[in-house]
């Protein structure tokens, strides 16, 4: 008797194209000395650069930046500028 595993449909997958992604940015308490926002920035765009993922630019930014948003309060699928399409019915 032999078994199989269920094989990966993706195993293997070469990119060809830049993947497109959104760049996120939360803080939990904005001040006039807050960095964080430009620090995360920056390293979005560094991990980005080496996955090969575009974030776009100008108008075609994908960006949601939560300033002021406390991630133990606000579940990430609450918080104001990011939107997450999920399957009707699921929370």
């Amino acid at each position: 008797m032999t078994t199989s595993t269920p094989s990966n449909p993706l195993g293997g997958t070469v990119y060809t194209e830049t993947l497109r992604g959104v760049r996120c940015v939360r803080l939990s308490v904005l001040t006039d000395e807050t960095t964080s926002p430009e620090r995360q920035r920056e390293a979005d765009d560094i991990a980005a650069a080496a996955l090969g993922i575009d974030f776009g630019e100008g108008d075609a930014l994908r960006e949601a930046v939560d300033l002021d948003v406390s991630a133990s309060k606000i579940s990430p699928f609450d918080r104001p500028a990011l939107v997450v399409a999920r399957p009707s019915g699921r929370v």
